[in-house]
């Protein structure tokens, strides 16, 4: 944890779980962006069967 050194400085437990609050807070809305990126690279790969040209493509299209 890069905060780990501020734990020194910390008073008590509840600025400790605050802490501790917050990384997890953060860590959670990163989680719900990847899916969101996950599901829309699956949409995106579904755009294209691989059976085209590159003119014909639909991921390429999307992307442009």
């Amino acid at each position: 944890m890069r905060g780990a050194l501020h734990f020194k400085s910390l008073c008590n437990k509840a600025d400790v779980n605050e802490l501790i609050d917050l990384h997890v807070s953060a860590i959670r809305e990163n989680i719900i962006k990847q899916q969101k990126l996950i599901e829309q690279l699956s949409d995106l790969r579904g755009t294209c069967d691989g059976l085209c040209t590159i003119d014909q493509c639909g991921v390429l299209k999307n992307l442009a």
